[in-house]
């Protein structure tokens, strides 16, 4: 939509190390026009002999850098070639010694500057620089990706530590019709009054009248009937399963043939509706809660650079003079009706949901005055799909990809201080067995890369860099050593696959090192085209992104999501 398009004009996208998985990542949003871009890198693209007849370039994996481009900075025909993809993008490069010395704290509050967001992609970075990288976008709020294109294996890793998704677009959503509300509000309620006795309207007037209609009047006789009114206790809405069963039964018996009119089959079906209360997700909930917590906590003040946060803070109030009813959305779905009468009902929710839209843009502006906030603007436009949408928003957080590899492994400059990471819905899915061929689990191959990536965080280099027979022999007992004490450090030793798989058999470890850290580039273009995906969620807020690590396994064309 225009506001998606919108947001990524506004964003800016700050590629770190331009390899082949960090240049399709940034290709595919450059594209769809995101705003700007800078490339930082450290290659140089030199001439390297082939035969006595030709050249080839170090760089031959990333197939878009031509040979007459040797000895010129990476970054520079990256950002060339880039820009040539589309003339509204703005990019920019940068060519430094070396990534695992760049002064990231610097780097980042420069480039925050240049747009109203943006988005750090960490593309094949070592562990060093990638530790440093992941720490100062988590103290800056800063969303992180990593993509990481190793042989035959891709991993994509998401760090937020506060994503708020307001459109996260369900495949299916429960219409927002407010029949248990009681009473019905105004405008609804009229349109109720005019409809009359259903049984005296002319067929074709009966034929059509919404099945919202239907519903309410269905209601209105069965709390008229017998089983209610001779019951014990007063009853406003069908409760247990045999007077929903009749509920539906009355349905069918106030059309005058069933079989022929539609709108009684959709009430039938969607009958549901009107006994179904009108109660927020847990998932809003949730975060309600949270930042109700947050307002009486040393935080307090986080909300306050947010316009998530004071809209959040609005509803809350809002629900508490309304019954803990949200404002109303004001759409409803198609059905069978004239269509004088769809349009007289649309227009009762439509003006119903300004007015409530008009109580939540007063309530914001409570929210900034009591709290004297500042900076902040929260548009109309940004409300109005707020509220739009407050049945379906979600919060994603995650923990920082600092924080994980100190639960994984002991390194001198992470604290070891952090207890041990949770990982049992990693040990659930690994006990299902979904992969036909147990060694083929991503999940697998990720403790590989991670294992590989300690590797050259202790000896300066990738395993597999010495090819004589016992170099490699060392490099795989010592990736071997490594994935033991990372799946210990997990709590995941005691997970079959794993035994099976790991730490009892070195097939893996061999592999990973006769890879040497190549970068493949079909690989590189999958991790490229999902981590672009991803981006494209958070920086335009609509679906819900992937919570937070993805694994390709190029050998047998297998993945895996997994929550680290």
């Amino acid at each position: 939509g225009s506001n998606g398009q919108k947001a990524l004009s506004s964003c800016h996208v700050l590629l770190i190390n331009a390899s082949a998985v960090g240049t399709e990542t940034l290709k595919n949003l450059v594209l769809p026009g995101v705003g700007s871009f800078h490339i930082i890198d450290d290659e140089i693209v030199k001439a390297v002999p082939k035969t006595s007849n030709g050249t080839y370039s170090e760089i031959s994996n990333f197939f878009a850098i031509p040979d007459q481009c040797n000895d010129l900075p990476r970054s520079k025909i990256a950002c060339d070639l880039l820009s040539e993809l589309n003339g509204d993008v703005q990019g920019s490069h940068e060519c430094v010694d070396s990534l695992d010395n760049v002064d990231y704290k610097e780097l980042l509050k420069t480039q925050l500057s240049k747009k109203e967001s943006l988005l750090v992609i960490a593309a094949d970075l070592n562990l060093k620089p990638l530790l440093s990288v992941s720490n100062e976008c988590y103290c800056h709020k800063v969303n992180l990706i990593s993509v990481k294109s190793y042989g035959l294996i891709g991993t994509l890793r998401i760090q937020t530590p506060n994503h708020p998704v307001v459109e996260s677009k369900p495949d299916h959503s429960i219409p927002d019709l407010r029949l248990t509300e009681e009473p019905l509000f105004p405008l609804l309620k009229a349109e109720y009054e005019k409809i009359g006795d259903l049984d005296s309207l002319p067929e074709l007037e009966h034929g059509h009248t919404p099945y919202v209609m239907i519903l309410l009047k269905a209601l209105e006789k069965w709390r008229n009937s017998d089983s209610v009114t001779k019951s014990s206790k007063e009853q406003r809405f069908p409760e247990s399963f045999k007077q929903k069963e009749e509920f539906k039964e009355m349905i069918k018996s106030m059309a005058f043939n069933f079989h022929t009119e539609t709108n009684f089959e959709e009430a039938y079906n969607e009958a549901y509706l009107s006994y179904t209360p009108n109660e927020l997700p847990y998932e809003v909930t949730e975060i309600l809660n949270a930042y109700e917590s947050s307002l009486s906590s040393s935080r307090a003040k986080d909300y306050q650079k947010d316009s998530f946060g004071i809209m959040i803070v609005a509803l809350h109030k809002f629900l508490k003079s309304h019954q803990n009813q949200p404002p109303l959305n004001g759409t409803i779905p198609d059905m069978t009706s004239t269509t004088e009468s769809y349009m007289a009902l649309q227009n009762a929710y439509q003006t119903q949901a300004k007015s409530d839209f008009q109580e939540m843009k007063k309530l914001v502006q409570s929210v900034i005055d009591e709290n004297s906030i500042s900076g902040v603007d929260v548009s109309d436009e940004e409300l109005a799909i707020f509220c739009k949408n407050i049945a379906n928003i979600r919060l994603l957080k995650t923990r920082s990809f600092h924080d994980e590899i100190s639960a994984q492994v002991k390194l001198s400059e992470v604290s070891s201080s952090l207890q041990k990471q949770d990982n049992n819905e990693v040990m659930e899915d690994l006990k299902m067995g979904l992969y036909e061929t147990k060694v083929d689990t991503p999940f697998l191959w990720y403790i590989a890369v991670r294992a590989c990536e300690l590797f050259e965080y202790e000896y300066g280099t990738y395993p597999g860099s010495d090819s004589r027979e016992l170099s490699i022999e060392a490099d795989v007992n010592t990736i071997h050593k490594y994935m033991k004490q990372i799946i210990e450090t997990m709590g995941l030793s005691d997970c079959e696959v794993i035994k099976t798989h790991v730490v009892d058999n070195s097939n893996i470890a061999k592999e990973i090192v006769r890879y040497f850290n190549a970068e493949v580039h079909s690989i590189a273009s999958i991790i490229g085209g999902a981590g672009s995906q991803e981006a494209v969620k958070l920086i335009t807020h609509q679906f819900f992104p992937m919570d937070n690590t993805f694994v390709f396994n190029g050998i047998t064309c297998v993945s895996g999501t997994y929550k680290l």
